[in-house]
């Protein structure tokens, strides 16, 4: 069906964008703030097309570009497929762009890292020697004398293999381990509370390791004289190795410290746009205050455009000290969704914020929208993929109209997605690495893509990739299975021997995976062969007890050995559970008539179809989506809840004609609280 315009919505359209044109002619900043389906990434793009086409010939005379920043790498990739290549502008994600900037200040960065590092010492330092405390522990570390302090920290700072089994020990064999290590008398001297005396030795080992970094650095050791960016997060600051958070803060320094690095980015790039700014992380925000405040202070033409939209924010960083204060520019008009989703979304956002939305189509109103209410024993994975068969089958869906499974926690997203025994066995390990692990499963392991992937992921995703693209992509590129350079020694008759033998391997388990590789490599005798399958392997089959060590290091793990129970239990995973997951880590969200995917992950996403399902036990809290719901949606809430409200607004926007929101709730609600967004709500 063909929808019309509306002309007195279009001409509202064209009104602002040429509001932003001002803006940007004028090279006055801007906030350009609308909601979701606006087109804020089609007037991004238009703004700089524009730009390019007036000032091309200035911009390419001066060596100088037009800075995009985008949140993820997904976004990045959509601003350059429509821009296409050219050399007028920048597009990065702001972690890239940052690196790629202060990288050439090493010395500035190795100041900055001292100073850093020294205020950590100090910090340290205090909590040991000089806040107020009367939990005994501290009260004994503090009347140590020179000796016995030098003594502890000598026994805990180096060995760090006897340190991280100690702090698993239970209080009767951790004592006795002091008194055993340091003398009997030192140890009873010590024994007060295990977890304030372990909180201490943390402590004192974070201030030895920081000194040892600074004497490293002061002395010229090699590998000291530089810092390094970790695109993995893997921070390790008395290592010089920084990672996304530590990055953020060291390029406001540099920016802080150093006035000159504004004026090469101010003469750089004289147009900045920043996508998503309401997820931006605040040192990353104050770093960008300081170049504006520099340019009020010259005669420097800069120009800094604002995207975004504060109630799709949801990966806030904590909370925002610093702000840009700019005009903002307002669009109220939806150009995705029928009337019924855009009335059912302007309801979560409330009435009290200034975008309230209209369709730019006249007739565009052909869409449904239900909510659902399940006790929670509904939720199980068959419960969920009955209701997704039964509208798979009603909105006959298919490659050209396609749905959208949103789920709110990663544990209901790998159940429908079949790898939930693979998601309780890692998150076992992590917690059983360090107890306050327990989010380090969705933060690392069931993530949007690889980019984000932590160590443990990325060895177990190189690992098994081999099996997977066999598996599901044969028709792939054999680049994408053998590193270019290894291709480019070998025969056509050595590759098909390796792809021959790869698919071969029977296994069931990833246990069986391991070894079925192990033994492969080693009784492949063609060296050529043996090349190209160990070209494959993230870490190299030596002996096997010296390979079982190097496996648990590289995945990261400090406390957990190859033998251990917990990682005896992961090994027994289905393998079938790993491909799965590699399936959902691969899939791009928009290649299947049906897309699995978390609440999160969706936002920038647009489906013709969207089932949301909500789970109100999430967060630790029993009434997550509930409480929002049993609210006022017209006044500002308690942070928690405008939280929850983001969240809710990012996950039903993401439909363009059919809505159907599933809540899991064991509460009691009332109809009336539903229907405050809801007009249609059914109770089972």
């Amino acid at each position: 069906m063909m929808y019309e315009e509306s002309q007195d919505v279009l001409i509202e359209e064209v009104k602002v964008f040429d509001t932003l044109l001002g803006y940007v002619n004028g090279k006055k900043p801007f906030y350009f703030l609308s909601g979701a389906g606006s087109g804020k990434t089609h007037a991004l793009i238009s703004l700089i097309k524009k730009i390019m086409q007036d000032k091309k010939s200035q911009l390419a005379s001066s060596s100088q570009k037009i800075l995009c920043i985008t949140y993820t790498n997904n976004a990045k990739d959509e601003v350059i497929s429509r821009l296409g290549e050219n050399d007028l502008v920048y597009v990065s994600t702001i972690h890239n762009f940052l690196w790629d900037m202060i990288q050439h200040h090493m010395d500035a960065l190795i100041v900055i890292h001292v100073a850093y590092l020294t205020d950590l010492i100090k910090k340290n330092e205090n909590e040991l020697f000089y806040d107020e405390s009367d939990k005994p522990a501290y009260q004994v570390y503090r009347g140590l004398n020179q000796a016995e302090i030098e003594a502890l920290t000598y026994f805990i700072s180096e060995d760090n293999e006897s340190y991280y089994k100690m702090k698993e020990l239970n209080a009767g064999d951790f004592w006795q381990l002091l008194n055993d290590e340091l003398g009997e008398d030192f140890g009873k001297k010590l024994k007060t509370n295990k977890s304030h005396v372990l909180k201490i030795f943390s402590c004192i080992r974070r201030i030895y390791n920081y000194k040892n970094c600074l004497k490293n650095i002061a002395d010229g050791v090699r590998g000291y004289d530089f810092i390094e960016y970790n695109i993995r997060n893997a921070e390790c600051l008395y290592k010089n190795r920084i990672g996304h958070d530590t990055l953020l803060l060291y390029a406001y320094k540099l920016m802080e410290n150093y006035p000159y690095f504004a004026n090469i980015l101010i003469d750089k790039f004289p147009y900045t746009f920043i996508d998503e700014y309401q997820d931006t992380h605040d040192n990353v925000v104050a770093f960008f205050k300081l170049i504006t405040e520099r340019v009020r202070s010259s005669d420097s033409q800069y120009l800094i455009g604002l995207f975004g939209d504060p109630s799709q924010e949801i990966y806030s960083s904590g909370g925002r000290t610093s702000f840009l204060t700019f005009d903002e520019v307002h669009k109220n008009i939806n150009r995705r969704s029928h009337d019924q989703i855009i009335d059912c979304i302007n309801k979560i956002r409330g009435g009290h914020q200034p975008i309230k939305q209209v369709s730019i189509f006249r007739n565009k109103d052909l869409g449904s929208v239900r909510c659902y209410i399940y006790p929670m024993s509904k939720c199980n994975k068959l419960d969920i993929e009955e209701i997704i068969d039964s509208y798979r089958s009603e909105w006959d869906v298919s490659l050209s109209n396609q749905m959208a499974c949103l789920v709110s926690k990663n544990e209901m997203l790998a159940e429908v997605c079949n790898f939930s025994n693979l998601y309780r066995k890692v998150n076992d390990l992590f917690v059983a690495d360090n107890k306050n692990n327990y989010k380090k499963v969705n933060d690392e392991f069931v993530v949007n893509n690889i980019d984000k992937f932590g160590s443990f992921a990325s060895i177990m995703y190189a690992y098994c990739k081999p099996a997977y693209l066999l598996k599901l992509k044969s028709d792939a590129p054999i680049i994408e299975l053998f590193p270019k350079l290894h291709l480019q020694e070998c025969t056509v008759k050595d590759i098909g021997i390796a792809v021959r033998k790869l698919n071969a391997l029977s296994y069931r388990s990833l246990e069986d995976y391991f070894v079925s590789l192990y033994e492969l490599f080693n009784t492949t005798k063609n060296k050529r062969v043996k090349s190209l399958i160990k070209s494959l392997l993230p870490i190299e089959f030596d002996s096997e007890d010296v390979w079982k060590e190097k496996l648990v290091t590289y995945c990261g793990l400090r406390k957990v050995k190859f033998d251990d129970a917990v990682f005896q239990n992961f090994l027994k995973v289905d393998f079938d559970e790993m491909i799965h997951w590699m399936r959902y880590i691969n899939s791009n969200k928009t290649d299947s008539p049906v897309n699995v995917m978390t609440c999160h992950s969706s936002k920038g996403l647009e489906y013709e179809n969207v089932i949301v399902f909500l789970n109100d036990n999430m967060n630790r809290k029993h009434t997550y989506f509930s409480s929002l719901l049993n609210s006022d949606l017209n006044v500002e809430l308690s942070p928690d809840l405008e939280e929850v409200r983001r969240l809710l607004y990012v996950s039903t926007s993401r439909a363009i004609k059919n809505l159907r929101v599933v809540l899991f709730s064991d509460n009691g609600l009332e109809k009336g609280s539903i229907q405050k967004i809801f007009d249609d709500c059914v109770f089972f």
